[in-house]
């Protein structure tokens, strides 16, 4: 069974309406009105609220056991986009999307609540226009481009995702012992005198890491959410769906502990090498060891790029623009 989804549309006149980076208001296409956050979500709250209900018991209710085929074509049933009637398509884990026939947004009841509700959301930066301007100033001088690139390939169907993290919390505790000697070399009138002494040199230490972001979607290429860090949180804020209108964004689908070993990256070069070498002449048989505890902290929903850039529709991954 399709469910209707909520379509974010002007109080005004019924238009679609966008999240303008820029202002960091929501602004209809139509009669160019805009809203505070803040508005819009207490507007379609209770709809949303009533529609993510729906869609959570339903998903609740025990189902008879059906063949994978038919399982599958069930999922993929998607909902109903409630402005105009269509049927969008889904694999289950689009959470926001544009409806390709009226051009509203349409937020996948069930998709973004309960167990899958970010806890934190950073707003896109750069809009549209921004980035398309970006785009071909990135062209300008170069000859050997494809000519297709130069006269506006695609560009104007670059959209924005947001992508959903993992926030991870830790910390590195190690020590290391070292077998150290300091030669000290001094010259008399009739020889040359060495004095070696032996010691032993210890060190200690431990740091901690809040909010390690791993992206929690099986759709974005590891390597590249990695590459595209750190992420401005001081633009943090407590999520609202109202931010959603005009990108596209995915529910998580790997849960913390799927992604737990990533987050790891962050401290695994201070859990190897956890302390700096005393300054001595010769160092010889160290003895180290090392512990860290990683917990999972709030999650957030983020651009694929901490500048907000957009990537080609249809593609999960983006490009920072200079």
């Amino acid at each position: 069974m399709a469910f209707e989804s909520v379509n974010y549309q002007c109080p005004a006149c019924g238009g679609p309406l966008h999240f303008a980076s820029a202002e960091q208001k929501l602004v209809c296409d139509y009669c160019d009105s805009r809203f505070e956050v803040e508005e819009v979500e207490a507007l379609y709250r209770e709809r949303q609220d009533k529609a993510d209900a729906k869609a959570d018991a339903a998903a609740a209710t025990p189902k008879p056991a059906v063949d994978d085929a038919v399982q599958e074509l069930a999922q993929n049933a998607g909902y109903i986009c409630s402005s105009c009637g269509a049927e969008l398509v889904s694999d289950g884990t689009v959470a926001v999307t544009t409806c390709p026939y009226c051009g509203n947004s349409a937020v996948a009841p069930g998709q973004l609540s309960g167990d899958f509700s970010p806890d934190l959301v950073i707003p896109f930066k750069l809009g549209h226009d921004d980035v398309t301007a970006a785009l071909k100033e990135h062209y300008k001088g170069k000859i050997l481009l494809p000519k297709s690139f130069v006269t506006g390939n695609h560009i104007d169907e670059v959209q924005g995702v947001y992508v959903p993290f993992w926030l991870y919390g830790a910390r590195a505790d190690g020590e290391v012992c070292f077998d150290a000697t300091n030669e000290t070399v001094t010259e008399e009138s009739d020889r040359t005198v060495t004095t070696t002494d032996h010691y032993d040199a210890y060190r200690k230490g431990n740091i901690s890491f809040k909010r390690v972001p791993v992206d929690g979607s099986s759709k974005m290429p590891d390597g590249h959410m990695d590459a595209i860090e750190p992420f401005d949180y001081d633009a943090l804020r407590p999520f609202s769906v109202a931010y959603m209108p005009g990108y596209i964004a995915n529910r998580y689908d790997e849960d913390c502990e799927t992604c737990k070993a990533r987050a790891e990256r962050a401290w695994r070069k201070a859990r190897s090498r956890p302390c700096v070498k005393p300054s001595s002449t010769n160092m010889t048989m160290p003895r180290s060891k090392a512990s860290s505890s990683t917990t999972p902290g709030k999650t957030a929903i983020m651009p694929c790029s901490p500048c907000g850039c957009f990537p080609p529709r249809g593609t999960a991954r983006a490009t920072c623009l200079p």
